[in-house]
């Protein structure tokens, strides 16, 4: 599966839920508002995280499966909310990348 059809999954799910993406100011500070706290509770993870493997040393324990399967839930909810961003500026992610990667190819390039 690709971008393009996650965004389209994602799209039908919100208007079967929500109703039709309409573009109000409203709805971006809304969604801007969502990824930002689904990225802070990821990096609260994260900061959890190394705090206790400070502290340790050895084999991953079952305490660290939890925080990385909770980490992979947060990023999950950012995708998701990255996905409806995108619907709602009718975003061509996949060509919107490859822009940017070319741009960063030159701007990174090696000497």
């Amino acid at each position: 599966m690709d971008i393009s059809e996650f965004k389209k999954l994602q799209k039908e799910f919100d208007e079967e839920y929500i109703g039709p993406y309409e573009r109000k100011p409203e709805d971006f500070l809304f969604l801007s508002t969502a990824i930002a706290g689904e990225v802070g509770e990821f990096a609260n993870i994260v900061k959890k995280y190394y705090r206790t493997k400070e502290k340790k040393v050895g084999v991953a324990s079952d305490e660290d499966r939890d925080y990385i399967s909770d980490m992979k839930k947060e990023i999950i909810d950012v995708f998701t909310y990255f996905l409806i961003i995108a619907n709602h500026l009718d975003l061509d992610i996949e060509e919107g990348y490859l822009e940017n990667l070319a741009r960063n190819r030159k701007r990174f390039k090696k000497m």
